[in-house]
């Protein structure tokens, strides 16, 4: 997804009032184990979901982090300008997006879509991804037994550098992805360590490998 169309996207979230829990300009907070039936949204603050809920709806801001607790069960997370990270044992029902801030997720987490950022590295742990994880800009590091269903991929930057910028993809405690792993900048200079055990099963193009 291009930046444009990402931001689009999540700051649709500004607009969609409807049917939603939303705050305008202060964050919004799930208590342990209450159970939403709608969306959970704002737009200048961060969205705090609390151990063992479940959030029938998704949880968005624009100028905000996303915050889910351990044990819960949402849908999609997305802000603009923040972070969005999950404890351990969190099921996302569609896909985690940001635009400008770090992703990450806890051991025994499930996403069953896309993880997808712009700007901002990308930490999960122990974690099962449905589909691709793809970025611009931020290094990717996938420890403890994560698998991948799909392909890893690093999309075009909008910046232009005479020198390349440098990029790691890092997979450790016997991690998989299942798919590729594919560079399209040509001004990166990529690497994906594997650690033994790691695999990636499809090929890896536009990158160094480098085993461990």
């Amino acid at each position: 997804m291009k930046l444009k169309g990402l931001f689009v996207l999540l700051a649709g979230v500004s607009l969609a009032f409807a049917g939603c829990d939303v705050s305008v300009n202060k964050s919004v907070h799930v208590g342990n184990g209450e159970v939403m039936r709608r969306d959970v949204s704002s737009v200048n603050g961060s969205i705090h979901v609390g151990s063992d809920c479940e959030v029938l709806g998704n949880a968005k801001t624009v100028n905000g982090s996303v915050h889910v607790g351990n044990g819960s069960k949402v849908k999609d997370l997305g802000t603009v300008n923040g972070r969005v990270e999950i404890g351990e044992k969190v099921s996302v029902e569609g896909s985690m997006k940001n635009v400008n801030g770090k992703i990450s997720a806890g051991k025994g987490s499930e996403i069953r879509d896309h993880v997808r950022t712009v700007n901002g590295s990308i930490v999960l742990t122990g974690t099962t991804v449905g589909r691709d994880i793809r970025t611009h800009n931020g290094d990717i590091s996938l420890l403890d037994g994560c698998t991948v269903s799909g392909d890893i991929v690093v999309d075009k930057s909008g910046g232009f550098s005479l020198r390349k910028r440098r990029m790691t993809i890092r997979l450790t405690g016997k991690s998989v992805v299942e798919g590729d792993v594919i560079i399209k900048d040509k001004h990166l200079d990529a690497t994906v360590h594997l650690e033994d055990g790691c695999e990636v099963k499809g090929e890896v193009r536009g990158a160094t490998i480098e085993r461990r």
